[in-house]
């Protein structure tokens, strides 16, 4: 992929995002995506790949609970989506933005794309295990493809539930 699509599919990502905020529908030009392949990025040590752009869901899904607003963040995921997109990071501490995300995704088509990331954000261990599994039971998803420390916040008292959680198959990768 070229800088020159790269970029451009950057600025039409945040631009539906911002657009979003004010305008009740959305139009996306996918054609060009369909000719373009997208740049895909391997795990380290792993054999799996995703796309090197993902969604970050601060500011933009924390919002308030309204049916229009609900749809169209829903059209934001689905042009994400349609556009190649599968990483999406969210956190506890990002107010409503998972609720949200979890009521798009549960509406949209994509199946096998989504790559979830989410964190961890409190000093307490036991806190820490209520937000992993907020965070499921919101993205509405069986299992989070990563989950880590935000800001490193008492990494140590998180880093045995977090391989616990691997170890049952409900988180796939682990960060700090």
């Amino acid at each position: 992929m070229t800088d020159f699509v790269r970029r451009k599919l950057c600025k039409t990502l945040t631009g539906l995002t911002a657009f979003a905020a004010h305008t009740p529908l959305l139009h996306a030009n996918t054609t060009e995506r369909q000719s373009v392949p997208i740049l895909r990025k391997t795990l380290p040590g792993k054999s799996e790949d995703i796309s090197a752009i993902g969604m970050g869901t601060w500011i933009t899904f924390d919002v308030p609970d309204i049916v229009s607003v609900r749809r169209q963040r829903t059209q934001v995921l689905q042009t994400f989506f349609d556009m190649g997109g599968q990483m999406i990071d969210s956190s506890p501490m990002y107010g409503q933005a998972e609720d949200m995300l979890g009521h798009g995704l549960s509406r949209i088509e994509q199946k096998g794309r989504l790559f979830a990331a989410s964190k961890i954000w409190t000093p307490f261990a036991a806190d820490g295990r209520m937000q992993m599994a907020a965070s499921e039971r919101l993205w509405r998803v069986d299992r989070m493809d990563l989950m880590y420390v935000h800001n490193l916040l008492s990494w140590q008292k998180h880093l045995h539930q977090l391989r616990d959680w691997q170890d049952e198959g409900r988180i796939r990768y682990i960060g700090l």
